[in-house]
């Protein structure tokens, strides 16, 4: 049994002098164990007279029960741009003065989130933005942006509800109206770390003309 975290990517930048320059690439990686189990599930018996290099497992179907615990701090099953958190069980078949026969089966672990634990998760959130469009030295009014949730945390299947309200005041019309709801992952290395961000959802609405909230 088997999981951990593995990150890894690579920089890359122009070094030297005037025209003498060559392309230096570093690679950054980090990698964080959760756990490391082995187990025997068919070793030779202390009763049995035949060495274990002589056992033999006549021809059929061989079921082996076996149960491991995963550590209840084990975080959940990640696949991301520049790194994962993976959890596998692996059988090894020892066949001595011969070649091992291996199989590997990735399995996902989903570790629960107790929001009712957080102490502002439940807390409502608000925020306003404005933002002033200039043409040549005219400068018009401002376009006002706001938006408020009834909590700040969610649990996957839960629905976001969303209040916005959006002022144009300037004098050109909106196009459209947008809101995105976005993921941002942060992979860690020794004396690094990057980001990266992707769209999980959008709401699109039409556009606002002038004067128009």
């Amino acid at each position: 049994f088997h999981g951990k975290a593995f990150v890894h990517w690579t920089d890359q930048n122009m070094r030297g002098p005037g025209e003498v320059r060559f392309k230096e690439i570093r690679h950054h990686s980090a990698t964080e164990e959760y756990f490391q189990v082995s187990k025997s599930l068919l070793s030779h018996a202390a009763d049995s007279t035949q060495p274990d290099d002589k056992r033999i497992l006549d021809a059929g179907q061989y079921t082996y029960p076996f149960k491991f615990h995963i550590p209840h701090t084990s975080p959940t099953s990640f696949e991301g741009q520049f790194g994962f958190i993976r959890y596998w069980t692996k059988v090894t078949i020892e066949r001595p003065w011969k070649k091992d026969i291996s199989t590997k089966k990735l399995f996902s672990v989903i570790c629960p989130v107790d929001l009712n634990q957080g102490s502002s998760a439940s807390q409502p959130t608000h925020n306003k933005r404005e933002k002033r469009l200039c043409c040549l030295c005219c400068t018009s009014g401002p376009i006002v942006a706001e938006m408020s949730l009834t909590q700040k945390g969610y649990v996957p299947g839960e629905t976001v509800s969303i209040n916005a309200e959006i002022e144009n005041n300037s004098r050109r019309k909106m196009h459209s109206v947008a809101v995105d709801l976005l993921m941002t992952t942060t992979f860690h290395a020794p004396h690094k770390s990057r980001s990266v961000t992707h769209q999980v959802a959008r709401i699109k609405h039409g556009s606002l003309a002038s004067g128009n909230s």
